[in-house]
This record gives structure tokens, sequence and C-alpha cells, in this order.
């Protein structure tokens, strides 16, 4: 598989990234400081910068699509950003940490060829922003600086 074909698939196809999102801008190979974010597309007004590999994901990976977000915030100080690392394999080890941080980590091994594979991308999507919602949600119920953890003790 090719990023190419990833790419173009998800430029054509981007509702599989973004279920019931309202999306006004996408943009394949944008610039910045000499830098070329894969795609970037907005959504909801989110601006996502989607960095796409055909390899297991790796440190220097998640480091490059940090620059970017760096590179975009620095540039657009208001806009509201999201990270999206695309490969065709991805370590459960690795994503949990990822998403952790707010990385959404898509594992596309091969261009989905057939209707349920799109499905199948569509729906960890939606798992992945009910997810994202719980954890906002309980962030701002708790008090400024107050912190919530969970302990795992044996009796």
């Amino acid at each position: 598989m090719k990023e190419r074909n990833i790419q173009d698939y998800l430029f054509a196809n981007p509702a599989v990234l973004f279920p019931s999102g309202n999306i006004t801008e996408k943009a394949r190979e944008y610039s910045i400081q000499g830098k070329r974010i894969d795609l970037l597309f907005v959504v909801d007004g989110v601006r996502y910068i989607v960095e796409i590999k055909n390899v297991p994901i790796q440190r220097e990976h998640i480091g490059q699509v940090v620059e970017y977000y760096g590179l975009m915030k620095q540039y657009m100080k208001d806009a509201n950003l999201a990270m999206i690392l695309v490969s065709s394999s991805i370590p459960a080890w690795r994503a949990v940490f990822l998403e952790e941080l707010g990385i959404r980590c898509v594992e596309i091994p091969t261009v989905p060829e057939t209707e349920e594979e799109g499905k199948r991308i569509s729906k960890e999507t939606i798992n992945y922003r009910k997810k994202a919602k719980h954890k906002f949600e309980i962030e701002a119920a708790l008090k400024d600086g107050e912190k919530i953890s969970f302990n795992h003790s044996r009796i």
C-alpha cells in the first residue's frame, strides 16, 4: 500500500473520518513553513491535521504530527486544532497513549474497497468521539486544578 493511495481515498471520502461532520474545507499536501501536512480538513470549526503512514506508527511519526500542530498553532493562534495519525498498523499500547494526549489513531491496512470497510472506520470514529466527549464532560465537572484518578488496589 502506498501512502498516496490512502491519501487519495481519504481526500475523496472524508466522511469516513468525520461521519455526520460538516466538512467545510479540505486540502492535501498543505504547506506550512516548508513542511507538508498530508491532509488538512476543517470539520465543525476544527482543523484536523492528518498524517498518513504506510508502516506501523513509530516515535518519529508522532513527532512529525506534533511538529505540524505546533507550526499551525503558531501560525493560527486562535485555531481549534486536532491531530489524526493514520497508519497501516498501530500497536494498541501506542494508540492508548496517543489518544490520551488527544492524537486520534486510525488504522487502515489497505485502501477500503467495500462499504463495510469504510463503515468500520466510521464506527471507530464515532466511538472515539464518545470517549472524548465523556472525558471532556468529566474534566468540565471538576473544579480548577482538581484531578481525578482511579486506583486499583488489592484487598
